[in-house]
């Protein structure tokens, strides 16, 4: 099941606004918008994850299903991310803020 599959589109959203030198202020309203968005992430010692199913080998060499605690990878954070929250920054030839989606590294920021 895929991150929007699971959030609940009708709960109004968090706006998060990216501003230059508040990354602290910005990376504690993403944590606070993942904690509240019920996307069933966790944390578990330093890294964020979630239940996954997987196939494993048992006797005999029948597979079967599973359920494993898997971590979070990079674009299912940010896919997860933007589930959470709006994200906006300003644009400053229009003077206005926008939900502005921009690459880098191949991440969505």
């Amino acid at each position: 099941m895929t991150v929007d599959a699971r959030a609940n589109h009708d709960a109004p959203r968090q706006c998060i606004r990216i501003v230059p030198g508040r990354l602290p202020d910005i990376i504690d309203q993403a944590e606070q918008a993942l904690l509240e968005s019920d996307l069933g992430l966790y944390q578990r010692g330093s890294l964020i994850v979630r239940l996954g199913t997987v196939l494993i080998t048992i006797a005999g060499g029948k597979e079967v299903a599973a359920q494993r605690i898997r971590e979070v990878g990079e674009h299912a954070l940010v896919e997860a991310m933007t589930a959470a929250a709006d994200w906006e920054r300003c644009d400053v030839r229009k003077r206005k803020w926008t939900g502005h989606v921009r690459q880098r590294g191949g991440i969505c920021l």
